[in-house]
């Protein structure tokens, strides 16, 4: 097939290079961002600068952006009761 067009996007989209090479050089770092040590420090930086990033190209405060684990945590967080 040399004409191959994939428009499954309800399963996955394709990554991205610079995004495969972005999550590569995050996944070799170690750290939990919320511990007081280095590498804690580290992984708290590497997801701030992320936030603000994301921030800066959707014309929103970085204070804004949530990183959920997936989809469902996603629509749990954003289906809170409705006010009226």
């Amino acid at each position: 097939m040399t004409n191959f067009i994939y428009i499954d996007n309800f399963s996955t989209t394709p990554l991205s290079p610079y995004a495969l090479s972005q999550m590569t050089g995050a996944l070799s770092l170690t750290g939990n961002p919320a511990s007081p040590h280095i590498a804690g420090a580290q992984a708290l930086f590497r997801i701030n600068e992320a936030r603000e990033k994301i921030a800066d190209f959707i014309g929103a405060l970085s204070s804004e952006i949530l990183f959920t684990s997936g989809a469902t945590e996603a629509n749990n967080l954003g289906s809170g009761p409705v006010k009226i």
